[in-house]
């Protein structure tokens, strides 16, 4: 009863569509577990790219079934596009895209709010990608938010909802696609069956868990996936932690390793770092250990896949956060108060940069000693072993390990 959960280990973008991509094609099912489209997965075949803020990234395998699961909120103009433009691209999703019925709705009321809101706060603002996303949350835990199966009832009864026509005609136009998610994907695991739970977010964006309150409206972390999915923890095989080869983070919120000035910039446009979904500038910075170990152990994560090693191809010295001095002392774990973390100074590893390029490598003997040595810092100081790392945008672009 295979159910792999996959998961961000930093502030999110670090790459968890690539990994879900590589790895969907061992799957019978992707289901996509939280947040909304304020995710961004990226995936490039050859040179076409597709960005997905709702749909699962399994899609783009054949015979792979997708699902959207209750604890997403969806807006169903912005996945009525999607479905759009991947059909339009020749990717089949009729009848491969299953949606719960019971996700909430994201209205248009709801994205006026979130602007609203960010506007309000001025320089206390959260960076939040205004898509609606928190309202929505807040209206589903206040009990007064719509479900996309109750509104499609309300809309064939007839009944005056104040909604735009658009908007309404978008949910019907999803009917089709609604089925009890839950149920599928559990006679799925009593068959034997391969499932892959697809997070949005990163371990540091969790609403209790995170750098609150810059956090998102929802749990992100390994947990979350069978309450999501209706399904027991005990369903859970596996858990694959995605962690960049360095760290990045977009909006506002503390980060420890942040770096400014000529090397951010180079990091940035090496790394093509902009949001998928806001097109903002990404905040760059070095490998954050203590982020990692407090991930590995938050998630129960058993293997990491690491994402964007060739970037370092291009850095000499290259630096990894073993720990932090706050006021004078060293701290090995990470502080609990966010006003903390904003104190914390980085205590550096320093590690010679290889100043070679790593993308042709398949298998890791092919990396440069210095490349190597870096993946068995982070192996060994987090105690969790590697299992993809990935050394550049295209598909072949990636190194399985054997464990």
């Amino acid at each position: 009863m295979p159910l792999n959960v996959i998961i961000g280990a930093q502030w999110g973008d670090e790459g968890k569509g690539r990994i879900v991509d590589a790895v969907a094609s061992e799957a019978d099912a992707v289901v996509r577990f939280q947040g909304g489209p304020n995710a961004g997965h990226t995936v490039y075949i050859g040179e076409e790219k597709y960005v997905f803020h709702l749909i699962p990234m399994g899609i783009l395998n054949e015979g792979t079934l997708c699902c959207i699961s209750l604890g997403v909120v969806v807006d169903p103009i912005i996945l009525l596009n999607e479905i759009i433009e991947l059909e339009q691209r020749g990717i089949l999703v009729k009848g491969r895209l299953l949606i719960d019925p019971r996700c909430s709705l994201i209205t248009p009321e709801h994205i006026k709010r979130d602007k609203n809101r960010e506007h309000s706060l001025g320089q206390r603002k959260l960076g939040t990608t205004q898509r609606g996303i928190g309202p929505a949350f807040s209206d589903r835990a206040g009990r007064v938010g719509w479900r996309l199966g109750t509104l499609i009832g309300k809309i064939e009864s007839g009944e005056t909802l104040g909604l735009p026509e658009s908007y309404l005609d978008a949910c019907l136009k999803l009917k089709s696609s609604l089925a009890d998610v839950s149920l599928i994907i559990y006679n799925m695991l009593n068959e034997g069956k391969s499932v892959i739970a697809e997070g949005g977010q990163g371990t540091m964006l969790d609403l209790g868990l995170g750098t609150y309150p810059y956090v998102t409206s929802t749990n992100t972390v390994a947990a979350a996936a069978p309450v999501s999915l209706g399904l027991s923890p005990r369903s859970v095989d596996s858990v694959i932690g995605v962690l960049k080869a360095y760290v990045t983070r977009v909006g506002e919120g503390p980060f420890p390793t942040e770096i400014e000035g000529a090397a951010a910039d180079k990091m940035r446009e090496e790394g093509d770092e902009y949001g998928a979904t806001t097109g903002r500038p990404r905040r760059c910075g070095w490998f954050d250990g203590v982020i990692a170990k407090y991930a590995a152990r938050v998630n129960g994560i058993d293997e990491w896949a690491l994402t964007k090693l060739d970037v370092l191809d291009h850095f000499d010295p290259i630096f990894a956060a073993v720990a932090y001095e706050i006021d004078g002392e060293r701290a090995d774990e990470l502080p609990l108060n966010t006003d903390t973390i904003y104190k914390a100074k980085p205590v550096y590893h320093r590690f010679p940069g290889w100043k070679t390029s790593t993308r042709m490598a398949r298998k890791i003997e092919d990396l440069p000693f210095g490349a190597r040595a870096y993946l068995d810092f982070i192996q060994e100081f987090t105690g969790v072993r590697l299992g993809i790392v990935s050394v550049g945008y295209e598909r072949k672009c990636m190194i399985r390990l054997e464990n």
